[in-house]
């Protein structure tokens, strides 16, 4: 006879529980009847087919037998577990006696079903939540056409944390090409991460969905839980059909349905999602590109001013402002619709969106303080659309403005500008527009000078000192000697 134990201490005669089965069935019947709780079972009348019988809990009142199919029904095999056990000891019973994977929870946590019950409540709500969140999130960021105000959201949240890493990087490459083109990356990059993390959140979202109903699949493998649900997660929401899982409830079959409906409208929206950023960033471009030849490299609104020259002024320079009015709406709106392409640099190192508003802009200014006429509406127009833009812009991404360090244009340069405006054919220019021109400066400067500190951009200089010179492309296009023989561009810009 065994030795009666007190029900606190947790006895589990499964290690290895086929030969201790054995070793109870060598014993007489008696012998085998006496449970660890000091309860008298006797088991010789039980009927010799092919089952286990387990017999879970920590005393007589809450004593209960779960039966589960063996594979030797020669033995009538008893295993008693006084209280829960630990998980690792429970799969050990599932594994070694081939129970019914559902027993596993009442193995291991023994009569606290109501315990089980509300974790799988948690768990469902908690995944449902987090379905609902990635896919509110995703609809916000791709279809909904306008811009979202609201504390968080987790495609803001990756993409503030991800620059703030990748920016702080940047800062200790020395070598200015290898930093941009270390930047250039962050943007496409970043992009396809967070839709992998969209990806990720949806599965892990209907693996505890599944898991919650009960983890109702049907497998080849010899058990199924979490692990079993999140891969059989995977293969739905990607539309894999593998077929060695598959589901065996209504509840387990409705939720297989409606996470391959969502994959594979995810992968769709995806594949028609990319094409339309690329499209917004090349009309982006485009202006920029431009711009190289019309006020260099990178573009100063004194430049522009110098080769557009009496001449143009009046004519040409207003109609390229126009142009300008209709790209700043352009951008506005796409940008806004998706900040993240904020981050997509241009082409070239010297180039950037940010830079081309600086000289824009200035030239703008400079045209309401000092111009007249046809040239000075225009450039109003301009001014406000783009002052919108780069106000909205530095909004959306949480940008304080604060006015640049260092005056770009200080009093004494402001002489220069006048003599140049009156060079390129703007008459009367006089000190009395030297206020108005402060004034238009604060009211755009602060916000370039945040959206240059926060992605890194450059915003270039006025460009009053000395116009463009030197062995370049624009030199070799508008000089009329010819240049010396074997002499090399200094640069492919203009």
């Amino acid at each position: 006879m065994r030795q009666k134990k007190t029900t606190d201490h947790v006895f589990l005669a499964v290690g290895f529980a086929r030969p201790i089965c054995r070793m109870l069935n060598e014993q007489p019947p008696g012998a085998r009847g006496h449970r660890t709780t000091g309860a008298t079972q006797k088991l010789a009348g039980l009927p010799a087919v092919d089952q286990h019988t387990f017999i879970l809990g920590s005393g007589d009142e809450s004593s209960q037998r779960i039966r589960g199919t063996g594979s030797d029904p020669g033995h009538r095999e008893c295993v008693t577990v006084n209280g829960p056990t630990s998980p690792r000891m429970a799969r050990e019973i599932v594994a070694l006696c081939h129970l019914p994977q559902q027993l596993y929870f009442r193995i291991c946590y023994g009569h606290r079903g109501t315990g089980i019950t509300t974790m799988r409540a948690f768990i469902g709500i908690l995944g449902f939540a987090l379905l609902v969140t990635i896919l509110w999130d995703a609809f916000e960021s791709v279809i909904l056409p306008r811009h979202v105000r609201r504390d968080f959201r987790f495609a803001r949240f990756f993409f503030r944390t991800a620059w703030a890493i990748w920016s702080r990087t940047a800062e200790h490459i020395r070598s200015v090409k290898r930093r941009e083109a270390y930047l250039s990356y962050f943007g496409p990059l970043s992009l396809l991460q967070l839709i992998g993390c969209w990806a990720l959140a949806l599965v892990l979202a209907f693996a505890m969905l599944q898991w919650a109903a009960g983890s109702a699949l049907n497998s080849t493998g010899n058990s199924t839980g979490f692990g079993s649900d999140l891969y059989f997660s995977g293969t739905t929401f990607f539309t894999l059909g593998l077929g060695d899982i598959a589901p065996r409830s209504a509840a387990a079959r409705v939720l297989s349905v409606i996470e391959a409906g969502t994959g594979f409208g995810f992968l769709a929206l995806v594949i028609a999602y990319l094409p339309t950023l690329y499209s917004a960033f090349s009309q982006r471009e485009v202006n920029i590109s431009l711009l190289d030849a019309r006020a260099g490299s990178p573009p100063t609104a004194s430049e522009l001013l110098r080769r557009h020259s009496t001449e143009r002024i009046y004519d040409g320079l207003s109609h390229y402002l126009r142009d300008w009015e209709t790209w700043s709406a352009q951008l506005m709106e796409t940008h806004l619709t998706y900040p993240f392409l904020c981050f997509f640099r241009s082409q070239h190192d010297n180039q950037s969106w940010v830079a081309a508003y600086t000289a824009i802009l200035d030239t703008c200014a400079l045209l309401i303080s000092y111009g007249e006429g046809e040239v000075k509406w225009q450039a109003q127009l301009t001014f406000a659309i783009c002052r919108h833009a780069v106000a909205d812009l530095a909004q959306i991404l949480y940008i304080n403005s604060r006015p640049p360090k260092s005056d770009r244009l200080p009093a004494q340069d402001l002489p220069k500008v006048r003599s140049l405006l009156i060079e390129c054919g703007v008459p009367g220019c006089t000190e009395a527009g030297d206020a108005k021109l402060k004034e238009l400066r604060s009211l755009y400067e602060p916000y370039l000078n945040g959206l240059s500190e926060r992605l890194l951009m450059p915003i270039p200089s006025w460009g009053v000192d000395e116009p463009v010179r030197g062995n370049t492309v624009w030199a070799r296009i508008t000089s009329k000697a010819a240049p010396p023989k074997h002499e090399e561009v200094e640069t492919d810009h203009f």
